[in-house]
């Protein structure tokens, strides 16, 4: 599962990327969530974490430059888990999740899940990464 936020925290995306988790290993499925480097971890998740980038510790909601390297260094990390893993489909949350996971997907010959929430240009314009005129 590829989670391009902080996971965990008790709100938002994270809560719904818990309880699909969740769900899942009930099923019978094994989820590792690759996700950015700060956070909780729940109990019982096995959580892969980023490494983080010197000139940034925390991380915002919404769009911000910073994230480029988040997601270069999150594709590392999820690369890696692939390998380590092997899944038979990969669970990609949110638009820049889905990004990734499409390149991973389409390397390890594997479907892809992807979950959206919410608009792309109208998170990026909310958190004046845009300008709402154009």
């Amino acid at each position: 599962m590829i989670a391009p936020t902080s996971f965990f925290a008790d709100y938002g995306c994270h809560v719904r990327i818990l309880e699909e988790a969740r769900i899942l290993q009930k099923l019978g499925s094994r989820v590792t969530i690759c996700t950015y480097h700060n956070g909780r971890n729940p109990p019982g998740m096995d959580v892969r974490r980023t490494a983080s980038v010197p000139w940034r510790k925390d991380y915002e909601v919404g769009s911000s430059r910073h994230k480029v390297a988040f997601d270069a260094l999150l594709f590392l990390r999820a690369l890696f888990a692939m390998w380590q893993v092997k899944p038979q489909v990969v669970h990609a949350h949110l638009h820049e999740g889905a990004l990734i996971g499409l390149v991973l997907a389409k390397l390890w010959r594997v479907p892809l899940v992807f979950d959206l929430q919410g608009s792309l240009t109208g998170e990026m314009i909310d958190h004046h990464f845009l300008s709402p005129d154009g």
